[in-house]
């Protein structure tokens, strides 16, 4: 997916198309998405994770110490509802691993 971002920046209705297919599906013709399918679900663990922490706290009248983890910084922030969702968060996860890896395989290529 990495390698084909280029491919989504000019064409991004392809990414709605894309979220059509089924995973299974996905991961069979792209065996090698499988790590990013492992990626989302870790990450999406850690955001639910974060939210769960930020309740628990909120209902124990305990100041979350948002300083753990992006995903609690973001779960802690005065951010509206809608950007905090998990499946924003977890948008913003896969733009920095991209971000990341495309950056550190330039350098290091």
């Amino acid at each position: 997916m990495i390698t084909s971002t280029p491919l989504f920046t000019a064409f991004p209705w392809l990414i709605s198309i894309t979220k059509l297919i089924p995973e299974r599906f996905l991961v069979w013709a792209l065996p090698a998405g499988q790590v990013f399918r492992d990626f989302r679900k870790f990450a999406l663990a850690c955001i639910h994770d974060a939210i769960r922490t930020k309740q628990e706290n909120d209902r124990n009248g305990v100041k979350t110490d948002d300083k753990g983890s992006m995903f609690l910084h973001l779960a802690n922030s005065d951010m509206p509802e809608s950007e905090r969702r998990p499946e924003r968060l977890m948008q913003e996860a896969q733009v920095l691993l991209a971000g990341g890896t495309a950056t550190t395989s330039h350098t290091l290529g």
